[in-house]
């Protein structure tokens, strides 16, 4: 049986020669970018929005990483730089071993190499252009191809996607959500990317769609050897798509840890919220309910940015060292990387016989309140200390 990628190899695409050199595709590095707003008079005193407050991270060769985390949290601002949209404020991004936002060469080269998707296909493609014009354009811009050489990459393009070269020759409102969507990733692939940024691809979209185009996503990483980096709410797609997980607020990495550990063994209380707010699995434990809302960006609490909604620092009797410490992302388990005081105690929350029974014993108190200080009864401290994260 042929192989519906076989219209792209015919027609000059090619995958990453399988013995590349195995570095990481994608390096993130410490990266910060604020915004400031207020009254445009030069006296009056502005505000910073900490839109992304010193993120690191790597995607592999053929990986996909996923950030997952509520609206405000930094996701698509993070996702913006490396795109080169925006530029940060501090940090490095660096793509196969060089910075992303140099000008000249490099800079068009890397553009052509990294690739987005976006949440709604509609809105991301021209009404007034038919579909073969749209995937053209990258095309037009950045390569010779031009002619029968250009229309048969269409067609291989629209091939690998699901679509039949038929398709070029209609416009965008003819076409279902899902099928819009194959489009916008086929005009992703056009430029032969190494990796793609999936803002929300498949939210917008019918159960029943979703599994499918999840499913193309996947056939088309282990065909082209792509990496992704997902950006998503729903968990189950992040579960399906990702093999590493990083989960945000307020602009910080709260965790960051391999898919299958990360939902199995959570190290940090919001990851853990996440969780339980996504599924419907019965637990011996009660479920954990966030109260309030996320605080502003422009105004972030001290120490812990999560302790002012964290269900383990009431849970420990508010220790001292969540309200004056930032956490360090530390190793908590292989590959696994939690920002929490307490992350060994998040990895154990608390039974429903537990919760039914009595308060920690006096002993547990005072070997806590020497540790973390004092007004601090209740807190324990983790049963191993963890060690820095080389990210």
């Amino acid at each position: 049986m042929k192989s519906r990628f076989a219209g792209l190899r015919e027609n000059g695409w090619s995958a990453p020669p399988p013995d590349q050199p195995s570095d990481d595709l994608l390096a993130v590095r410490d990266i910060f970018k604020y915004f400031s707003f207020g009254p445009s008079v030069p006296w009056a005193k502005k505000r910073t929005i900490r839109a992304v407050d010193g993120v690191s991270f790597r995607i592999a060769q053929q990986e996909t990483l996923g950030l997952v985390g509520e609206s405000g949290c930094g996701k698509t601002t993070t996702a913006r730089m490396i795109l080169g949209l925006l530029a940060p404020d501090a940090g490095e991004i660096r793509f196969l071993g060089s910075e992303i936002g140099r000008r000249g060469p490099a800079k068009r080269r890397d553009r052509g190499r990294i690739q987005a998707v976006f949440q709604d296909p509609w809105s991301s493609l021209d009404p007034r252009m038919r579909v073969g014009d749209a995937i053209a354009e990258p095309l037009v811009v950045n390569t010779r191809l031009r002619g029968q050489q250009l229309r048969d990459r269409i067609a291989g393009l629209l091939d690998a996607v699901g679509l039949g070269p038929g398709a070029a020759r209609n416009y965008p409102h003819e076409f279902s959500g899902g099928q819009r969507q194959r489009i916008a990733i086929a005009r992703a692939l056009s430029l032969n990317p190494d990796l793609i940024v999936l803002d929300e691809p498949v939210s917008a979209l019918d159960v029943s769609i979703r599994a499918q185009i999840m499913n193309l996503l996947k056939d088309l990483q282990q065909e082209m050897r792509l990496s992704y980096l997902l950006i998503a709410h729903d968990l189950a797609t992040v579960r399906y798509l990702t093999d590493s997980v990083g989960v945000m607020y307020l602009g910080k990495l709260a965790e960051l840890a391999p898919t299958t550990d990360l939902f199995a063994r959570p190290a940090h209380p919001y990851t853990l919220a996440l969780i339980d707010a996504a599924s419907a699995e019965v637990r011996d434990r009660p479920p954990i309910v966030l109260s309030g809302d996320i605080p502003s960006p422009a105004d972030p609490p001290s120490g812990c940015r999560f302790h002012t909604r964290c269900w383990l620092y009431e849970q420990l009797g508010r220790p001292k060292i969540c309200r004056t410490e930032q956490p360090p992302m530390t190793e908590v388990l292989p590959n696994h990387a939690s920002a929490c005081h307490f992350a060994s105690d998040a990895m154990h929350p608390p039974t429903r016989a537990a919760v039914a029974g009595t308060s920690p014993s006096a002993a547990t108190r005072a070997a806590a309140a020497s540790v973390v200080g004092p007004g601090t009864a209740g807190a324990v401290m983790p049963v191993a200390p963890s060690r820095p994260l080389r990210i």
